[in-house]
């Protein structure tokens, strides 16, 4: 999902958001976009519509230590330090990294099982 600059720039709400853009690049700028967008989605009112919804959890999937630093500062006016934030993102990504390996698994283990299947019902080895 690829998330644009309004065309009307909208305004960081939070210390968090406004500390990313004076950490970001002008090249990176689709992930203060992205940042802006979660920044509106989670600012408390609940998110109507699919499309919001949709949006949200594209979000909060590919950006999800960024998203609990704002929910937490828009919510609870916890602002999120930078070395505080290194931590999480490094967290997050292990997690993530950890999830991909345990799908990778269980894909192997599935596709052995099939193997196993397709020879016990007498088709030819590979």
């Amino acid at each position: 999902m690829t998330f644009v600059m309004p065309e009307t720039p909208w305004q960081p709400t939070t210390r968090f958001v406004r500390g990313r853009i004076r950490a970001t690049s002008y090249t990176d700028r689709e992930y203060i976009a992205a940042l802006l967008h979660a920044e509106r989605l989670l600012d408390g009112h609940p998110v109507r519509g699919f499309a919001a919804n949709v949006a949200l959890r594209t979000l909060l999937d590919i950006y999800p230590a960024e998203c609990n630093c704002i929910k937490r500062e828009l919510r609870e006016g916890a602002y999120t330090p930078p070395s505080e934030f290194r931590r999480l993102k490094d967290e997050a990504e292990a997690k993530l990294r950890r999830e991909a390996e345990a799908i990778k698994l269980a894909r192997q283990e599935e596709e052995m099982d099939d193997y196993r299947w397709w020879l016990d019902q007498g088709g030819g080895e590979s």
